[in-house]
C-alpha cells in the first residue's frame, strides 16, 4: 500500500478557502494525497473563518519535504508564478488538483500545479500550462493553448484554437473567439468579448473588448 503525500495549499485567502473544498472533492484526494493545510505568510489569514484545515506555516520560509506536494491558490497570476518558482527552487513538487466533475476530451495536455474547479470542460487537444487555474463552469475548447500561471475565472469560454500567453487574467464571463491570441500578462475584464488580438501587458474591457485608455 502506497503512502499518501501531504497536500499543502498555498494561499489561505478566499480562493484558497474554496480550493480546500475542491481538493477534498478531487480525483486525487485520499488516492494520491491528503490535505495537510495551508501555507500563507499571514499566519492569521483564517482568523474568524473556521475551516477543515489550518495555516501550518509561511510560504517564505517553508522547506519542502519529500512527502509533500503543493498547489497554489493565489488569484494573481504574477504572484502565483513567483511563489511556484520559489517553492520549486527549494525542491517542492506541484501536483494537479482536478475536481471530480471536470470533463476531459481526448489528448489533453496539463502542466504542473494545474487547478481545475467544478464543472470545467477541457476539450480535444487543448493544453494548459504550469500553474494555471480554471474556475467554475469555464470551458477550454479544442486546440486551445493556455500558457503558464493563467487565471481563468468563472463562466469563461475559450473557444477553438485560442492562445493565452503566460500570466493572462480573464474576468468572469469573458469570451475569447476562435483563433484569437491574448498576450502575456494581459487582463481581460469581466463579461468582455475578445474578437481580436490583445497585446501583452494590456487591459481590455467591453463588447467587443478594447484596450482601456488612461485619462
Amino acid at each position: 500500500m502506497s503512502i499518501l503525500k501531504k497536500l499543502l495549499i498555498i494561499g489561505a485567502g478566499g480562493f484558497g478557502r474554496e480550493v480546500l473544498a475542491w481538493a477534498r472533492q478531487s480525483t486525487g484526494f485520499e488516492t494520491e494525497w491528503t490535505v495537510a493545510g495551508f501555507l500563507d505568510d499571514n499566519l492569521d489569514a483564517l482568523a474568524g473563518k473556521p475551516m477543515a484545515a489550518q495555516v501550518v506555516g509561511k510560504v517564505s520560509d517553508h522547506q519542502p519535504k519529500d512527502d509533500e506536494v503543493f498547489v497554489c491558490a493565489i488569484g494573481n497570476p504574477g504572484l502565483r508564478r513567483k511563489v511556484q518558482e520559489a517553492i520549486e527552487s527549494r525542491g517542492g513538487v506541484f501536483t494537479n488538483v482536478i475536481h471530480r466533475t471536470v470533463v476531459f476530451a481526448d489528448n489533453v495536455t496539463l502542466g504542473r500545479g494545474v487547478l481545475l474547479c467544478p464543472y470545467v470542460v477541457v476539450s480535444a487537444h487543448a493544453t494548459l500550462g504550469d500553474g494555471t487555474a480554471v474556475n467554475l463552469h469555464s470551458t477550454v475548447d479544442h486546440d486551445a493553448t493556455v500558457g503558464k500561471w493563467c487565471q481563468i475565472n468563472c463562466h469563461c469560454d475559450l473557444t477553438g484554437g485560442v492562445t493565452l500567453d503566460d500570466e493572462v487574467f480573464l474576468g468572469s464571463h469573458a469570451v475569447v473567439l476562435p483563433g484569437v491570441r491574448i498576450g502575456a500578462r494581459a487582463v481581460i475584464g469581466a463579461a468582455a468579448l475578445v474578437n481580436r488580438e490583445v497585446a501583452a501587458d494590456t487591459t481590455a474591457i467591453g463588447v467587443p473588448a478594447r484596450p482601456m485608455r488612461l485619462r
